[in-house]
């Protein structure tokens, strides 16, 4: 009966220092846990800056065309214009030594 108690004892000392490192594992456990919570806010954080710094600079250079498109068509016009104001003036310079 010795041996049994004995046994018994080794048993309850052996579940006694399982309970005793899972208790030592829980906060590690807990740790790991919100290290990971941690990590998955800020990737996610991350990854909206980088959605929103790829809209941006599609703006960007949208703006950027759109500015570009602007100075062409108020250059033009002037070209046009100067470009048609000599046409008639080389036009009726022509007309006139015709008919002389």
């Amino acid at each position: 009966m010795y041996r049994i108690e004995l046994a018994g004892e080794a048993a309850r000392r052996a579940a006694a220092r399982a309970a005793g490192a899972a208790a030592h594992e829980r906060p590690e456990k807990y740790a790991a846990a919100a290290y990971l919570v941690v990590f998955v806010a800020v990737l996610a954080w991350v990854a909206i800056i980088a959605s929103k710094l790829a809209r941006l600079s599609r703006d960007v250079d949208e703006l950027t065309e759109l500015a570009r498109r602007r100075a062409r068509a108020r250059s033009e016009p002037e070209q046009s214009a100067i470009e048609v104001s000599a046409g008639c003036y080389c036009g009726s310079a022509r007309g006139a030594r015709g008919s002389r």
